[in-house]
């Protein structure tokens, strides 16, 4: 009994010990978690370069020795020989759009319908399309997407060609038309109309026929009439996916369709997964979007993280429109067991495609009902919130130089480049000029500052054409006489988003051109001060 008492100090301390290396373990490992979720999840400007000294930076840009690179020649001919239709600009310009996935998966609460439902069980009680696009306006979504057939071959507008529709369901006694009230509520929140159908259809007895590319040619000519929708179709998106059980030698009449939408809609991009290449998928995730995303990429591997000169060197190259889709759950459609993606994920997925030439599709998911979850409700009112706080305080300089270190010179005709205009463009004089220096009224902090390229399209009657061309740029701001680098990034394209944390306040602002494919065209610059 003794000899117990005597090991129980001992055995104490070991304990004591354990303990102590347990907790040192727990918060090495929170920590660890943390920084990595800081890490992960961060929208702010990390720099990466380090230069001796500005005058170094600023004496060398795409004018000088342009990283090493080839500014003109056959190289750049090569490079700038493709830029954007009409419809893929269009596309660019609405940049962020929300997908609403419901139908008849959502009222079978199974992952898929497989087209052998009741036309009968469907039946939402409280469909509000105004909800949908309340919410999508909200999160500041410039365009709604509606799924107006998904492969259950289920019709959400009321049609004759099949029986499978909502003509013949019980929602509003066979009176209601889900892709009508979409539309006024789309119009009426200032989205875009966008539709997605799906090709393969697992209800028509037929598919896999020459029959039924007639019978998806009439319900195009169905859905794109404008007495029909009332409004022009930006985007119409295929699931272009192959069943079982086809014909040999069946193929989807691809060329059809695109001269049925566009006769009807001549502004609406058509886009096929495995056809068309003017969209490509960058990915679905944060991860899947890096630091350089091109428009300008070999149009026999479009979904290519690699679009350097080197990789594209021989390739056949062709304009295609970066993109990302997202659920704003994990599946498809709804499912109470799932919650919204946390907001600090959401943030960093929109100012990590938006801000990196990407447009982002977020998909949401009514319940059966036919209303959103009042959190994914929230979560996307929250997120528009955190849109627009990055947005709330635009400045505008008072003065704009362009040149290079030795010589910069005012240009008061570039008052239209600091606004986020579709109408303007500067394209530098001349190799020259790779500086752009922003003069201010006031001292400010700057929070954000978007740079946009120009694109001309096969429509622009501009002798020379303009495609992504910036290879790489940086941003330095004059704190208090010595300039401090804020940021050092690769492409811009359509939109390159740059926020900073802290930075300080100041005067003066340069963005200077290091490489680029070419004299570039800047469509915008524009500064927002933090709030």
């Amino acid at each position: 009994m003794e000899e117990t008492k005597k090991k129980n100090p001992k055995l104490k301390k070991y304990i004591l010990v354990a303990l102590v290396v347990l907790l040192s373990l727990a918060i090495v490992t929170v920590g660890s978690l943390f920084l990595y979720l800081t890490y992960k999840y961060n929208i702010y400007e990390v720099v990466s370069t380090k230069y001796s000294s500005a005058n170094e930076s600023f004496s060398r840009g795409f004018g000088t020795d342009n990283n090493g690179y080839a500014k003109d020649g056959e190289e750049i001919a090569f490079l700038n020989s493709v830029y954007p239709t009409e419809q893929q600009k269009s596309l660019l310009d609405t940049e962020y759009y929300g997908f609403v996935n419901f139908g008849m998966s959502s009222i079978s609460r199974t992952l898929t319908s497989d087209g052998k439902e009741d036309p009968k069980s469907f039946n939402p009680q409280n469909v509000s399309t105004e909800q949908w696009c309340k919410s999508l306006n909200a999160a500041g979504a410039k365009g709604a997407i509606l799924n107006v057939k998904a492969a259950d071959g289920f019709c959400l507008w009321s049609t004759d060609t099949t029986a499978h529709s909502i003509k013949n369901s019980s929602y509003k006694n066979g009176n209601g038309d889900i892709l009508s009230e979409f539309v006024t509520s789309a119009d009426g929140f200032n989205l875009k109309l966008g539709i997605f159908y799906s090709l393969y259809d697992m209800n028509a007895s037929f598919y896999g026929t020459e029959q039924y590319n007639d019978y998806v040619a009439a319900q195009l000519q169905e859905l794109v009439v404008k007495e029909r929708t009332g409004s022009e179709i930006f985007y119409f998106l295929f699931d272009d996916t192959y069943g079982e059980n086809i014909e040999p030698g069946f193929k989807y009449d691809y060329e059809r369709f695109i001269g049925i939408i566009g006769e009807q809609q001549r502004y609406a991009l058509v886009s096929f997964k495995n056809y068309s290449n003017l969209v490509h998928a960058v990915g679905d995730s944060v991860d899947s979007v890096g630091d350089e995303v091109w428009c300008v990429v070999d149009s026999q591997n479009l979904n290519g993280s690699n679009n350097t000169r080197t990789a594209l060197a021989g390739k056949t190259l062709t304009f295609s429109v970066p993109e990302v889709s997202v659920n704003l759950r994990k599946g498809d459609y709804y499912s109470a067991y799932e919650k919204p993606k946390a907001l600090y994920v959401l943030k960093q997925l929109y100012f990590k495609t938006v801000g990196y030439n990407a447009n982002l599709m977020l998909k949401i998911s009514p319940m059966p009902s036919g209303q959103l979850d009042p959190k994914d409700e929230k979560r996307l009112e929250e997120l528009g919130v955190e849109i627009d706080r990055t947005l709330r305080a635009n400045v505008r300089p008072i003065k704009v130089h362009i040149g290079n270190a030795i010589d910069l010179r005012e240009h008061t005709e570039l008052s239209g480049l600091v606004s986020d205009s579709d109408t303007t463009q500067y394209i530098f004089p001349s190799y020259s000029a790779y500086i752009v220096e922003f003069l201010f009224t006031y001292k400010t902090k700057f929070g954000r500052i978007d740079l946009r390229e120009y694109f001309s399209t096969t429509q622009s009657p501009s002798t020379e054409t303009y495609s992504q061309r910036i290879e790489a740029y940086e941003i330095w701001i004059d704190n208090n006489g010595v300039w401090k680098l804020v940021a050092d990034r690769n492409t811009v394209g359509n939109r390159s988003i740059v926020l900073l944390r802290n930075p300080p306040s100041t005067y003066k602002v340069r963005v200077v051109i290091k490489q680029a494919r070419g004299i570039p065209a800047i469509r915008s610059i524009v500064f927002y001060s933090k709030i």
